[in-house]
């Protein structure tokens, strides 16, 4: 790669980068029950069985919200009862490694309503554990992944702004 230089010079740019496809990484949140969706899986970046998200590739032509629907059901069985039962808060969308690799992740949480529990469907070398946690054992957790951890902060956000919405709001007892 050619850069042109402030100075009006030009330099070559050698990089090895990892090509991958765009990916959707899902804090999925069940309203009614306010617990969180976490996953353990082996990583083999850090060589090492992690906490983090729902997460996985978009498919070629595949909108983003639908691949997010199709990982959730794939990997956690987990599937809204309709379109209305699903509020999709897009986050943004994040380079995981901007010099090592041009993988986009689109990163979201679900605010789930009524769901129903599907089979899980994993790629032959996909073993992962899925559990249903509280906000507080979450924000506990040790994850290492930035792109769950930005999910994580963006709720955590909410919630403190929902949280601190609601003291604002008349009581019966005031």
């Amino acid at each position: 790669l050619g850069l042109h230089l402030h100075h009006g010079g030009q330099t070559v740019i050698r990089r090895q980068v990892m090509r991958h496809a765009p990916c959707v990484v899902m804090l999925v949140h069940d309203c009614a029950n306010d617990l969180y969706l976490i996953e353990r899986e082996y990583r083999i970046g850090c060589d090492a069985f992690a906490y983090g998200l729902p997460a996985g590739l978009i498919d070629d032509g595949e909108d983003v919200d639908a691949a997010a629907l199709r990982e959730l059901r794939e990997e956690t069985g987990v599937e809204p009862i309709d379109e209305n039962s699903c509020d999709i808060d897009h986050v943004g969308q994040f380079y995981s490694s901007e010099g090592m690799t041009d993988e986009l992740a689109h990163i979201m949480v679900l605010h789930l309503g009524p769901f129903r529990r599907e089979q899980r469907h994993f790629d032959a070398d996909e073993h992962v554990e899925s559990a249903w946690i509280p906000w507080s054992d979450l924000a506990a957790t040790r994850i290492t992944s930035s792109n769950s951890m930005i999910a994580i902060q963006h709720e955590a956000l909410r919630r403190l702004i929902v949280r601190n919405s609601d003291k604002d709001k008349p009581s019966l007892f005031s």
